[in-house]
């Protein structure tokens, strides 16, 4: 028998017979029953509590537990590879370096996505993709476009940061199908892909950052004007030379 309830026993029969008598014959001590009967005498701190499921019985209301929503866990990469590029944002010839990210273009349908590949010898926009969906087809797209609009012979390293498209299978099967070597960026360095990082803020200062796009066509629209911009006029301010 718990000890809250055999001091509800004494309580209920403290008039009829000596206190000390019941503790003794239910076994427990006279400090514990002055303990819980003080306690007895506080209030109820699930007093409002009660009232509320009074309330909800009567109406017929029953609380509903929120289901946890299932979420990857990014960090338990598939796939991960060294910093073959370490930095050194030149090639000396095309198709030797490639870089790759994806960014972020607001309007008012939504988030669009667009993957992007970089040649660190010209720099030039090798393969693009947009999608309205961030997922790993995006980026497997994109390279297979890139590779397949290059027919690079061999020897091509492909570095990219760890989100969870360039970790997971689909990436590593294609890279291994083709024959490309993967780089990866140290974990929370976005410097180690400074180079696709310029891309995308050149795109966002000198076309996209004073334009508010109300769908996802529009915003297409523009990334394809600025990339075809991009790799055939724009002037590089390195050499003052365009591309090609």
């Amino acid at each position: 028998m718990k000890a809250s309830l055999k001091y509800r026993i004494v309580a209920v029969f403290a008039d009829k017979y000596p206190l000390k008598d019941l503790c003794r014959v239910l076994s427990v001590s006279y400090s514990g029953y002055y303990k819980w009967k003080r306690r007895q005498d506080l209030p109820d701190r699930d007093e409002s509590l009660l009232e509320v499921l009074r309330i909800m019985r009567k109406l017929g209301i029953q609380s509903v537990a929120r289901r946890r929503r299932p979420y990857a866990r990014f960090s338990e990469a598939v796939h991960r590879y060294d910093n073959l590029l370490g930095r050194q944002f030149y090639a000396d010839r095309p198709n030797r370096k490639w870089v790759t990210d994806i960014t972020y273009i607001h309007t008012r349908q939504g988030v669009l996505y667009l993957s992007a590949i970089k040649d660190l010898h010209d720099g030039f926009i090798v393969g693009h993709r947009t999608g309205t969906e961030h997922n790993i087809r995006l980026v497997t797209d994109t390279v297979r476009d890139a590779l397949k609009r290059e027919k690079v012979a061999g020897g091509l390293q492909l570095h990219s940061d760890q989100g969870f498209q360039y970790t997971s299978h689909a990436y590593f099967r294609l890279v291994q199908e083709y024959g490309v070597t993967p780089s990866m960026s140290r974990r929370g360095n976005c410097l180690d892909n400074a180079s696709m990082e310029d891309f995308f803020g050149m795109l966002k200062t000198e076309w996209l950052q004073r334009r508010k796009f109300t769908t996802f066509d529009e915003a297409r629209t523009a990334v394809e004007q600025y990339i075809r911009y991009y790799n055939y006029e724009r002037c590089r301010l390195k050499t003052r030379m365009t591309p090609y």
